[in-house]
């Protein structure tokens, strides 16, 4: 699986903010093995996942940030592309194409 990979900027008006662990813990994540499950595990993670971003578009958030599962200093924002409310984006850089079948750096 070869992707290119880019840097952008990018500016939403409805941000769901879940800065730490225990944030998503409040709403019902299982966060014990936050980010340790394997690929073929994911369906332990991922439906309670789902819902929460589910129910963020549903009252009209255009984004989510959470938690880096490989790095908690770091947050994920997740884009909802289909809502309408305006989004600024551009490309500040392009990291190239990197092979996701190779393991390690």
């Amino acid at each position: 699986m070869r992707y290119e990979l880019f840097e952008l900027s990018v500016s939403l008006e409805a941000v769901m903010n879940f800065p730490s662990l225990d944030a998503l813990a409040e709403i019902g994540l299982a966060t014990a093995g936050y980010g340790r499950l394997s690929y073929l595990k994911r369906q332990q993670e991922y439906p309670r996942s789902q819902e929460v971003a589910e129910a963020c578009a549903f009252l009209g958030a255009d984004g989510l940030r959470v938690p880096s599962a490989r790095d908690l200093s770091q947050g994920n924002l997740i884009v909802f592309r289909e809502q309408s409310t305006e989004m600024e984006k551009a490309i500040v850089r392009s990291h190239g194409t990197v092979d996701f079948t190779r393991a390690g750096p």
